[in-house]
């Protein structure tokens, strides 16, 4: 089969299954993994390899960044005390604890080594953890910190799997992880916010959304290429960069090329999200015949697997009881704002989210002429 027919079947299937689950009410993500894995059982079925550092280096930093450009500047500001504490402190804990079990019960397994599987196992998915909260009816504060921390938490975890990784050759002490860590922040940050102020007074120059829209797709490329030579988190320069556009785009760059932006940006975010979670399903029969193979049993390796999300599930509801309480408090001190859980004030209505907010007051008086960098009709219209 070759590759043009699969590509083919393959956005096929993500447009049938992403419809059918609107209507059902599932998230995508998930239908996508099921129907991947029943595909994977056809007889005939390629079996589909991809290259790691081609998911790190040409997939993620995308991802990253259009999801960093549409994070409204205010509400991650606002949240930046409990996506840090979730995207740092946790990925830290769950990567300790979860390496802990894994040294445990696996016998053979060296502490480098399950530290390192802790670390892989450690971020959430932020497409699938804010497609099933929005389902649920979450308030959009925990929505939009569920969001940063997707943003920052694959940074922290890839910190911690590079230092378990190097440990595994030789020794690594606590301080020097603690070393690399900040390093690898502090670097990411200042090409981040570099890249970024560049790309927001050059792209107005071109004075083209197609144009434009063509230099955004390798923004993200921009970012992640220079901190990664440097050994620096490449990911977290990526999100920054993204944090920058987004605060600073309305007021440098035309409306028309950010709406154009947006509407090409959704499309690609849209299939290679999708398409990880259908590969991820195609990849499981493989994977089990490769377990069986190395003669190892199935089910233990499922049991280990549960095992494992069990601990990451219970540490994670250990550590949001007190952030919670711990924010609630801060509310308080701040000076009498509602504790509620989405942490609004009086009686405004709690299903309108922030970005709604945002676009329902800005867009309309932004295409008026007030606060863009030109007057251009709406592209709506």
């Amino acid at each position: 089969m070759s590759i043009t027919l699969i590509a083919i079947l393959g956005v096929l299937s993500i447009v049938v299954v992403s419809a059918f689950s609107k209507r059902l009410g599932v998230a995508a993500p998930l239908a996508l993994v099921v129907v991947g894995i029943v595909i994977s059982y056809i007889p005939g079925t390629p079996v589909v390899q991809l290259d790691p550092e081609l998911i790190l280096a040409g997939v993620l930093p995308p991802l990253l960044y259009s999801s960093a450009v549409e994070m409204p500047g205010q509400d991650f500001r606002r949240n930046l005390k409990a996506i840090s504490g979730l995207a740092v402190v946790l990925v830290v804990i769950t990567t300790v604890g979860v390496g802990a079990l894994f040294h445990t019960i696996m016998t053979g397994v060296s502490w480098p080594a399950a530290f390192a599987l802790g670390a892989v196992i450690s971020p959430t998915d932020a497409v699938a953890a804010t497609s099933i909260g929005r389902r649920l009816g979450l308030p959009p504060r925990v929505v939009t910190m569920l969001e940063g921390e997707g943003l920052v938490n694959d940074a922290s975890s890839l910190v911690l799997l590079r230092s378990a990784v190097a440990a595994i050759a030789s020794s690594v002490s606590l301080w020097s992880v603690a070393g690399d860590f900040i390093r690898s922040v502090v670097i990411a940050v200042v090409i981040g916010v570099v890249v970024g102020e560049v790309m927001v007074r050059v792209r107005p120059l071109l004075r083209d959304p197609v144009l434009s829209t063509a230099m955004s797709f390798a923004v993200p490329f921009i970012a992640f290429l220079p901190a990664e030579e440097l050994h620096a988190s490449g990911v977290l320069a990526t999100v920054v960069t993204g944090l920058v556009i987004g605060q600073e785009g309305p007021r440098r760059i035309a409306a028309r090329d950010r709406w154009v932006e947006s509407m090409n940006w959704r499309t690609i975010t849209f299939l290679m999200e999708s398409a990880i979670f259908l590969l991820m399903g195609i990849d499981l029969k493989p994977l089990a015949d490769g377990v069986q193979a190395d003669g190892h049993s199935v089910g233990r390796t499922i049991l280990l697997g549960i095992l494992a999300a069990l601990a990451v599930i219970l540490l994670r509801l250990l550590f949001v009881v007190p952030l919670v309480a711990m924010i609630r408090q801060d509310q308080r001190n701040a000076g009498g704002v509602s504790a509620s859980p989405n942490g609004s004030k009086g009686s405004r209505p709690t299903w309108i989210s922030s970005s709604t907010r945002r676009s329902a007051g800005v867009v309309p008086w932004c295409w008026a002429g007030r606060g863009c960098a030109d007057r251009s009709p709406s592209p709506l219209r």
